[in-house]
């Protein structure tokens, strides 16, 4: 070979037996490229069932630390563990202390699959049927079934829990009319024994209308991670960084010569111990045809011509994690900087497909995304409706102008949600509105509450909204949701009345977010689910996350010009959250000082009342302006118009209502 003494170990447990998922890694073992860079990679069969390989990597690494405790020669070894990105989210939000660095799927395979002339289009065509799913994917199965309109709760299929070896069994004995498969795997191996073409729906494409054409909750497929300490040590980012390069060079010779790839394939299953080639389930037994027809259904899935083989595009990535949490098959929201190192290997690209698409159809572009968020909503509610007999409601606290809510209530009829107004005299006392507010808590039927401003001069709406029971808060007005009270609460930002310009500090709970999982877990303000954003915020992140917008985000410097009493200091919060350096400018900045700040920031967001505050000598090229306010200087023409905002802002309000429902 060349000649490279050996530095590092890597050892990389498969979550699946030696087969064409991996055969880049296998092909650079075979031809010496992890060696030629100093390191050996050891790849390792499958722990188990599936389903807790985090878990798992966790307890090797601690094992291979504590043997070479003391050895000062003891040479590094890092535990890298390969798992679809829908199972790694939810273990990163109960705590488990891993990273993703890279991947091997670009995008998910997993699929559902029936026998040879079954009708299969939609989870409608599997009403009153039983469908096997491995553990990795029964809690995704019951999240899409739940968001699927039947007929009727009775229609809705039964979820049957098979394992890797009993799966195909289940399905031709007609135990089960459809089970969790790769269709770039099993489809292709069913078809080779069957002699027919099997029927196959995407659950990529499956989830993609179920969230109303929103952001796939699937993400990415076989994820490369590693443990949070193991990724602070300079040397094992150094061998990651070359274990990826030798990776992608392994896969492009894969795609030259697939009969070595299959040879490397074949070699590595019979080393360890899975046996030669029969021709019978499961999958340790493919022939070679088999592993080859698999290689050409894996190939297009790793390499996509959109960047360096194995990269993470960061907005695809947290777009689907934040899909995970309002799906609710991860138990919270994972910040960006906790779940991806972008760090060792390059990235996807700064700015995905989806954002092109929608910066270059203009305002047309934006509203569009907002009309999925509706759908989105309509579709959760109906699907709701069906499991529960009733439709979400809110109960909107007028007090003196009752037609105020008229729009709200119409939002609400169109996408299929009930609602109402509780209306209050102008006279009315603080003590009224309170009982008011009590009695809607008291009302199984009322899902979510919306106080309805302005209020009148003398009535605290600010103090009323504490009152509002935590489960129907659907604006973010108890004091525990405002990133305002939380952030004084842990010292470190300053409250912005007193702000002429701050630029916060690391944020604590994001130090958490970022720290092993023996710390404590992140204060409820940045994560519970049932502690919403106020809805213009939460409208403002949705449109960054579904149009690949966060891109800008992630590690850029982003500048919010103006104070508002309920949007900019949550916005920069959850804006850290996402690993963006944060500035908040008001009135008192110094125009230099504010200028400079406006010159170097990736995204610049509008709130002030005044529309001097910003101009277009402020902003640089390629920076992207978005208006939070209606107040915008005529000579400035920002990327996402007020009107944009205040339109995501109501299918924000449509979504937390449905999700309060559903919580209930």
């Amino acid at each position: 070979m060349s000649g490279v003494s050996k530095w590092a170990n890597v050892n990389l447990q498969l979550d699946y037996y030696p087969c064409a998922q991996f055969a880049g890694l296998h092909l650079a073992n075979a031809l010496g490229l992890y060696a030629k860079r100093g390191i050996e990679v050891t790849l390792l069969p499958p722990p188990g069932a599936g389903g807790d390989e985090p878990e798992q990597i966790i307890k090797q690494q601690r094992a291979l630390d504590l043997a070479g405790r003391g050895i000062p020669s003891f040479m590094p070894t890092i535990a890298v563990g390969s798992v679809e990105q829908n199972v790694l989210i939810p273990a990163m939000a109960r705590g488990v202390g891993v990273k993703a660095f890279g991947t091997i799927f670009q995008r998910s395979p997993l699929a559902l699959g029936a026998l040879p002339g079954t009708a299969l289009s939609s989870l409608k065509d599997l009403a009153g049927k039983k469908v096997g799913m491995q553990m990795v994917g029964l809690e995704l199965m019951t999240s899409l079934i739940a968001s699927t309109a039947f007929e009727s709760r009775a229609d809705a299929p039964t979820i049957v829990a098979v394992t890797r070896q009993n799966k195909i069994e289940a399905l031709l004995s007609g135990e089960v009319a459809a089970i969790q498969i790769f269709d770039c795997m099993e489809s292709i191996e069913l078809q080779e024994r069957l002699g027919r073409e099997v029927s196959v729906l995407s659950l990529d494409s499956l989830a993609q209308t179920a969230g109303g054409g929103g952001p796939l909750p699937l993400g990415y497929s076989q994820v490369l991670f590693a443990t949070r300490a193991a990724l602070q040590a300079s040397i094992a980012r150094k061998a990651l960084g070359a274990f990826m390069e030798a990776s992608q060079e392994g896969w492009l010779a894969c795609a030259k010569d697939k009969a070595a790839a299959t040879d490397a394939i074949l070699a590595d299953r019979e080393a360890m111990g899975f046996g030669k080639a029969s021709g019978g389930f499961p999958y340790q037994q493919q022939t070679e045809k088999e592993t080859r027809l698999t290689l050409d259904g894996c190939l297009p899935y790793v390499i996509s011509g959109e960047g360096p083989v194995g990269s993470i595009d960061a907005g695809v990535w947290q777009a689907a994690s934040m899909a995970m949490a309002s799906y609710g098959y991860a138990s919270r929201p994972v910040a960006l900087s906790s779940s991806l190192d972008s760090t060792i290997w390059p990235a996807a690209g700064s700015v995905n497909k989806a954002l092109a698409s929608h910066v270059t159809a203009g305002k047309e572009g934006w509203l569009a995304v907002v009309g999925e968020m509706r759908a989105e909503a309509s579709r959760r509610a109906k699907a709701l409706e069906c499991r529960t007999g009733r439709l979400p409601t809110l109960a909107v606290v007028c007090v003196g102008n009752p037609d105020a809510a008229r729009d709200t209530l119409q939002a609400c009829a169109a996408c299929g949600i009930k609602s109402e107004t509780a209306a209050l005299p102008e006279t009315a006392s603080f003590a009224q509105v309170h009982a008011a507010i009590s009695a809607l808590n008291r009302r199984s039927d009322v899902d979510a509450i919306l106080l309805q401003r302005p209020f009148p001069s003398g009535i605290d709406a600010a103090a009323l909204g504490g009152f509002i029971a935590p489960g129907k808060d659907v604006d973010g007005e108890a004091p525990r949701n405002p990133a305002t009270a939380a952030l004084a609460a842990e010292g470190c930002f300053t409250p912005p009345v007193s702000l002429g310009l701050q630029s916060p500090p690391a944020l604590t709970a994001q130090m958490v977010l970022d720290a092993d999982a023996s710390l404590p877990p992140p204060p409820p303000w940045l994560i519970s689910r049932a502690a919403p954003l106020p809805v213009a915020v939460e409208g403002v992140m949705q449109l960054l996350h579904r149009t690949g917008l966060v891109n800008k985000v992630v590690g850029g410097h982003v500048a919010i010009v103006g104070l508002a009493e309920r949007g900019s200091v949550p916005l920069a919060a959850q804006l850290i959250s996402c690993g963006a350096t944060v500035s908040i400018c008001s009135q008192q900045t110094l125009s230099s000082t504010l200028k400079a700040l406006c010159l170097s920031a990736d995204v610049i967001f509008s709130a002030g009342d005044s529309p001097v505050l910003l101009s277009p000598a402020m902003v640089k090229l390629g920076a992207t302006v978005v208006s939070l306010s209606s107040s915008v200087s005529v000579t400035l023409f920002p990327d996402v118009t007020f009107d944009v905002i205040d339109a995501s802002t109501v299918a924000a309000l449509l979504l937390n209502i449905v999700k309060c429902a559903e919580g209930a």
